[in-house]
């Protein structure tokens, strides 16, 4: 697969406000509290909207869980400028990043145990938001750590810094005496930010229940578990008061706006109370599934709850959440509330439906909801009663004592004391297999041949990326081995040798691909692999999901191509592994070995080559299919055979071998070719539905496409050496001669992202030799973009590109259309560079072999340093005077850094050329080859200069006649 490189959409970090501001100088008083400047970001400005100014500045910890995204989608909505500290992978970010308009959100990576990252990320907001959570607690992060330790000091950071507002989300029933360690946690967290930040303002909502929420979901979950429905004492001593994600959201960003909330706790509840037991019939009536709930006592609910606690990644449910469940949810009187906010809360049944319509069959899909009884709510009278019966020694309970009348027992409540003594009697049977498991462990543990934990040793490779995650607790042979074949390999050969072949993959879907339908007479697929050097184990398990995961009448043949293979397993031990396959599917499995190492391009040659199946599916050897990866894409190809699809990539750590989900994007590229993620065009989302294929100007180097197609526009280009460049050459070819390209959410391959690749350790040369290959048949006159993003003359650049007089006769008989409608109707947002002047490197003629360089980053002051021709010494002038240095952005959304006098001093600055022109910025300058270069404004010239260290340095002063020169000049000027 080629090789990816994520691009984001331009952010602009706030430019310091002062030196009282910096991180340095918050560390350097004890508990000084900051008096800050107003930034111009905190002006509101603009009629509202996310292309406005709100005024607030806020940083979200916490942003990428569940209530996260709907409160920055809701600041995003207002203008504001938010911070969002993270600790995950970018493409986890990806749906936050169009809450805002461009700059309005920024990323930035934040360590939970270093104070200092906590202390850039809030320098410059005026609000702070915690809603840092965790459902259940791992090694490396305990409840306490999570609810006490990080909420404390970004509290006390957001004291110290002046934070005007600071904002902590808890939870309703936090109480220092419930059973549940979450909330107990919660209750201490509370009282521990109130006492770093007095005027915090604290929200304790219910469970709340949204599209992705783990209330709802996880209940309708439970029918995969069986046909009934456990519930503690039958649901009928839990009284719940759930709320909508989003009135929390509005609540936290009402409060914002709000000035007197500070120092404020409110109680966030929904408008309706419900008995668990009606909540979860409730569930189950919207979702179109029958209900059926029997008792289940608190000991037997924990011990089933201990077994899925030994899950390594997130359990579906644990002890704590069992008790927090089972919880009624606590009453606060005296607590302001949603109104208070000038909300309305949204009742369950008027939001319910969005989160339960994925659980639906496919026949009830659309079925309306008023088909389906609202649920049914209990009176205060009715809860006091409840709280009277169930929860003696509650406090709340205590309170209402004397405002009730004596009542009578009625039928329900005989029935509530049968299913008592009946969950009695099931506790004693708990009890007793408690015993006998007890009993079991100690009878297991006198035995003399015991196999023990094996103790921690010391990580010989501590400096390993294979080791910054996993292998605790290897011994120190296991550990040479592990780093041994991750060496050779690139992924975790260790750990896939021990994981089943057939492991289960987690459906990361929308849920719409489920319930969607394919036409049964489907076009025949022939699977193509190709490896080199790949792990057996690696690609055993790939081709055991294609087998178990693709209908066989479907599947015509796997094709593996051995692009010159020297390991010795992928010999006899492979050839076994084939014959065991063929005795139960006679004939799948075709090998195509290289004699000699051809590389990628030639192998899917190979593989294309060889297929008879009316589909060929390109796929690298390191993968795992999903379920239904396949009806998806043959069903597209059935309906039009001209289009070019992908699948959507989940990643595969190296590591840990763990998928990570991804969502679909668009695949792109920039003007060196590098492949990289790109937003699907606007009416991709406006149709509000992830499950739709997307178009994409491009294609990653996994593709499935009708094999005759493939042929008629000529194939793959076997011009293209070892690897890189040849999915964009395929995507600009296929858009340009006819076809299309798309991108199908509903089918998900899982891909291992290697650490690195041992085949080819320095990509970039072939990938440049390539590049100028397609660049030479397929762009015309924006071929030269490619020559200056690679830094290349445009004439006699002495790199051979092979013969190309074939390719073009295909182009000319394919009748394709020129490149510039490519850039028109596919691929917009590329950046044309149409008034370049010059590029590469600037010298000086007074000082020999000394460059312009961007100098440090971060920072804003460029400096002369001795040429090496790379990257932060590339420097782009423009016909309208502008002068970039460190490099030029492909994309038209990114932003560049430009020269310019600051007018002040002679120390000339960077800055990003969109917010320089904004503010009017000295940012043009005349430059002629081997003449001076001139502010158009100032008039003072870039020049050299000695500094009072005797080292030469770029200075602002009156024109003495230096001269500089650029490297490629583009036409004269």
């Amino acid at each position: 697969m080629a090789a990816v490189v994520w691009v984001s959409r331009p952010v602009s970090v706030l430019p310091r406000l002062s030196s009282a501001c910096s991180p340095a100088v918050l560390a350097a008083g004890p508990v000084a509290i900051q008096q800050r400047q107003i930034h111009h970001a905190l002006i509101p400005k603009g009629k509202g909207g996310r292309s406005s100014f709100s005024g607030v500045a806020a940083t979200v910890f916490g942003a990428t869980g569940f209530l996260g995204r709907y409160v920055v989608n809701r600041l995003g909505r207002i203008g504001s400028q938010i911070v969002i500290p993270h600790r995950c992978d970018q493409y986890d970010l990806m749906y936050l990043r169009p809450m805002g308009d461009l700059g309005q959100i920024i990323f930035m990576e934040w360590d939970v145990k270093d104070k200092e990252s906590i202390k850039r990320a809030i320098a410059h907001s005026n609000v702070v938001i915690n809603l840092v959570g965790r459902e259940w607690e791992t090694s490396n992060y305990k409840y306490e750590d999570v609810f006490l330790t990080i909420p404390q000091q970004i509290a006390k950071a957001s004291r110290e810094a002046g934070v005007s507002k600071f904002i902590h989300v808890s939870h309703l029933n936090a109480d220092i005496r419930s059973p549940s360690k979450y909330l107990r946690n919660k209750a201490v967290g509370e009282t521990a930010v109130r006492d770093e930040f007095p005027d915090a303002i604290i929200m304790k909502p219910s469970e709340f229940f949204g599209r992705e929420d783990r209330f709802f979901n996880h209940f309708a979950n439970m029918r995969w578990f069986g046909k009934a429905i456990p519930l503690i004492a039958m649901g009928k001593k839990t009284v719940k008061q759930p709320c909508h994600v989003v009135d929390v959201a509005k609540a936290i960003v009402n409060a914002i706006k709000d000035p007197d909330a500070n120092g404020k706790t409110y109680a966030l509840v929904g408008p309706n109370r419900y008995l668990l037991h009606d909540l979860v019939e409730y569930v189950y009536a919207v979702a179109h599934r029958p209900f059926v709930a029997y008792p289940m006592p608190r000991p037997l609910y924990h011990l089933v709850a201990r077994f899925f606690e030994m899950n390594p990644f997130e359990p579906w449910t644990t002890r704590d959440k069992v008790d927090r469940f089972h919880l009624t949810d606590m009453q606060y009187p005296d607590l302001p509330g949603f109104e208070d906010l000038g909300i309305t809360p949204s009742s369950v049944e008027q939001k319910a439906i969005e989160v339960l319509r994925r659980h639906r069959r496919f026949r009830f899909l659309e079925a309306e909801l008023s088909e389906t009884k609202p649920a049914k709510t209990i009176t205060s009278e009715q809860l006091a009663l409840l709280l009277r019966l169930y929860h003696p020694s509650d406090k709340q309970s205590n309170q209402s004592l004397d405002l009730l009348p004596r009542l009578e027992r009625t039928a329900e409540h005989t029935i509530l004391d049968k299913l008592d003594g009946l969950e009695r009697q099931i506790n004693q049977i708990a009890k007793s297999l408690q015993l006998s498991m007890q009993k079991v462990s100690q009878s297991v543990e006198d035995q003399p041949a015991v196999e023990k934990k094996k103790p921690l040793v010391n990580k010989l490779f501590p400096n390993s990326e294979l080791f910054k995650k996993w292998g605790d607790e290897l011994s120190k042979e296991e550990q040479k081995d592990a780093e041994r074949l991750f060496q050779l390999y690139g992924y975790n050969v260790f750990l896939s040798d021990r994981i089943p072949l057939n492991r289960t993959l987690l459906d990361t879907r929308d849920f719409r691909c489920a319930t969607k339908v394919y036409p049964e007479k489907l076009p025949s697929l022939s699977v193509v692999l190709i490896y080199l050097n790949e792990a057996l184990s690696i690609l055993k398990r790939a081709i055991h999901s294609i087998i178990d995961r693709t209908p066989a009448h479907l599947l015509k043949e796997i094709i593996l191509v051995d692009d010159h293979s020297t390991n010795d397993d992928l010999k006899e031990k492979l050839g076994e592994f084939i014959d065991q396959v063929h005795q139960k599917r006679p004939g799948l499995l075709k090998k195509v070995s290289h004699r000699k190492k051809l590389g990628l391009t030639q192998a899917r040659i190979s593989g294309w080559k060889a297929a008879v199946g009316d589909v060929v599916a390109i796929l690298d050897a390191h993968i795992e299919v999903h379920k239904q990866w396949a009806e998806p894409l043959l069903a597209r190809i059935k309906a039009d055979r001209t289009v070019v699809l992908s699948p959507v990539f989940d990643r595969v750590e190296f590591d840990t071998l763990k998928v990570n989900p991804y969502f679909a994007n668009a695949h792109a590229f920039d003007w060196q070719l590098w492949c990289m993620y790109e937003s699907f065009r606007p009416d991709w989302y406006q149709l509000e539905d992830p499950s739709k294929p997307g178009k994409s100007p491009s294609v990653m180097g996994i593709l499935v496409a009708d094999r005759k197609f493939l042929g008629e526009i000529g194939g793959l280009d076997k011009g293209m050496e070892i690897y890189g460049g040849e999915n964009v050459e395929l995507g600009i070819r296929v858009w340009l001669c006819g076809g299309s390209i798309e991108i199908i959410p509903c089918s998900k391959i899982a891909h291992i992202e290697r650490a690195h690749k041992p085949y080819a350790p320095d990509l970039a040369e072939p990938m440049r030799r390539n590049a100028l290959r397609v660049a030479e048949i397929w762009m015309d006159e924006y071929k030269k973009n490619v020559y200056v993003s690679w830094n290349l003359p445009l004439k006699d650049h002495g790199i051979d590109i092979g013969n190309v007089t074939e390719r073009k006769k295909l182009r000319k008989q394919l009748k394709c259309k020129p490149f510039s409608w490519y850039l028109k109707n596919v691929y917009p947002e590329l950046d044309t560079w149409d008034d370049l002047l010059g590029y590469g490197t600037i010298q000086s003629g007074l000082l020999e072999n000394h460059c312009i360089d961007q100098g440090p980053v971060p920072g804003s002051v460029p400096v002369l340093y001795q040429c090496h021709f790379l990257s932060p010494q590339h420097c782009y002038y423009k016909s309208n005077g502008e002068l970039y240095i460190g490099g030029i952005k492909s994309h038209t959304y990114n932003n560049n850094r430009c020269l310019v006098d600051p007018g002040e001093g002679n120390t000339p600055t960077l800055h990003d050329c969109k917010i320089a022109k904004e503010k009017g910025f000295h940012m043009h300058w005349d430059f002629k080859q081997g003449h001076t270069i001139k502010n158009k404004d100032t008039r003072k010239c870039l020049e050299i200069a000695q500094g009072e260290d005797s080292f030469y340095q770029l200075v602002l002063q009156a024109c003495s006649g230096q001269k500089w020169r650029i490297q490629h000049v583009i036409q004269d000027f």
